[in-house]
C-alpha cells in the first residue's frame, strides 16, 4: 500500500472539486498537524468527517532538526 504525505493545497483542491473520495484508493494518508489546521480553518470544516487520514507529529529530535535546517534557509516552513 502507498504511504502519502500531503501538504494543503491537494486536498482543498480535491475537496472544491467533490474528488476527496479518490484519496480513499491510493493509500494510507498522513497529514502535518499544521497542515491539517490550515485546511480546516480554510474550509470551515473537520476533515475526519470526510475521510481516514493519520495526522503526522515529529519527535522532538524531528522539531530540533527542523528549527536548525530552517535557520540555515536549508527548509522552508
Amino acid at each position: 500500500m502507498n504511504i502519502i504525505v500531503s501538504d494543503s493545497g491537494p486536498i482543498i483542491h480535491l475537496y472544491e472539486a467533490n474528488l476527496l473520495d479518490l484519496l480513499q484508493h491510493t493509500g494510507i494518508i498522513y497529514i502535518p498537524q499544521k497542515v491539517l489546521t490550515e485546511i480546516e480553518s480554510y474550509l470551515s470544516i473537520r476533515l475526519d468527517e470526510l475521510f481516514a487520514f493519520k495526522v503526522l507529529t515529529l519527535t522532538q529530535e524531528e522539531q530540533k532538526e527542523k528549527y536548525r535546517l530552517m535557520k540555515f534557509h536549508l527548509l522552508h516552513h
